[in-house]
């Protein structure tokens, strides 16, 4: 089941190749019901190597209604993505309470038996074909369209990276209280920080008044790949009620730069073995709030790597003492 603190960080981001929005889920028609095998071949077929939602009872603009009629049960749901999909989809369909309403999600993840294509017919009262056995369809961007030549190229190169092995690069980030403890640049205290990044933004008036609540983030990198990593590059964009302020490198052989006005950081590396983890460093960052959660964007490549991988960090800012 989802995190709530990620359905939110997902509708904020409103519809997207791995998101999809309704107000209901009607499957009292023909149409209706074809029109949700489709969603699910769209879905299943993608590939985005990331797990799908479709979030019931949300608008297209994000505004979270609630389900105007009772939940479907998981089991009918299931019936019909075995009597019309070939393979079978697979998905779980489970409520979720947002903002005191209670919404519908239905959670696709990642398919390994692609492409995935209709089982048999679903026609209306007067014949008309409304999906043929055998039809599928791809999601791209927020709509389905028809597979063409390139997704199979596409499945093919996804197969040879899968039976080559390669890195797979993970970020996961954590923040809390500036603490007493040493770090590689000599500072062994909140008071050295604080003192440092003053004197290097001594014109800068405002940031005088934030110095006491900066929140300290750790940015930590795993390798959960077959082979090691060679010249990793991390490119982490935060959101914009947050200032980057300073960073500190915590590992030789790593550099960390800040583009403060877009809110962006990016980490360069050597070698990472694979089935480890390490820690660059620290970005001092100044959030608007201290008492909500947050959420960045990443993606993480390497010179051997095929293609970058990229998700959403996700973090509660712990309020910080005085």
């Amino acid at each position: 089941m989802i995190p709530t603190e990620q359905l939110e960080a997902l509708i904020a981001r409103r519809e997207t190749s791995r998101v999809d929005l309704k107000l209901e889920l009607n499957l009292d028609t023909p149409w209706h019901k074809a029109e949700f095998v489709k969603d699910l071949m769209a879905f299943a077929n993608g590939h985005e190597p990331e797990t799908a939602y479709i979030l019931i009872g949300v608008r297209d603009d994000g505004e979270v209604i609630g389900l105007q009629a009772p939940l479907h049960d998981e089991a009918r749901l299931q019936q019909i993505a075995a009597d019309y999909t070939d393979p079978p989809v697979d998905f779980s369909f489970y409520p979720c309470i947002l903002g005191g309403v209670t919404i519908g999600v239905i959670e696709i993840p990642v398919s390994s038996e692609r492409f995935h294509v209709a089982r048999s017919d679903i026609q209306q009262s007067g014949g008309k074909h409304l999906l043929r056995e055998g039809e599928t369809v791809i999601r791209q961007g927020t709509m389905r369209r028809p597979l063409a030549a390139i997704d199979f190229r596409r499945l093919k190169e996804d197969l040879l990276r899968n039976a080559i092995p390669e890195p797979d690069l993970i970020v996961t980030f954590g923040a809390g209280q500036l603490t007493r403890q040493t770090t590689r640049n000599g500072w062994n205290n909140p008071e050295d920080v604080l003192r440092e990044i003053s004197i290097a933004h001594a014109r800068d008036a405002q940031l005088h008044e934030w110095l006491h609540k900066l929140v300290p983030v750790w940015l930590f990198i795993e390798n959960k790949g077959t082979q090691p990593a060679d010249g990793i590059v991390v490119d982490v964009t935060f959101p914009e009620e947050c200032r980057l302020i300073a960073s500190t490198v915590q590992q030789d052989g790593w550099s960390i730069s800040l583009d403060s006005a877009h809110r962006r950081v990016c980490l360069q590396g050597a070698d990472l073995m694979h089935n480890s983890e390490v820690n660059p460093g620290v970005i001092y960052v100044r959030f608007l709030r201290t008492d909500k959660t947050y959420t960045a964007d990443w993606a993480a490549s390497a010179r051997n790597m095929r293609r970058r991988t990229s998700g959403l960090l996700t973090t509660e800012i712990l309020p910080q003492s005085t």
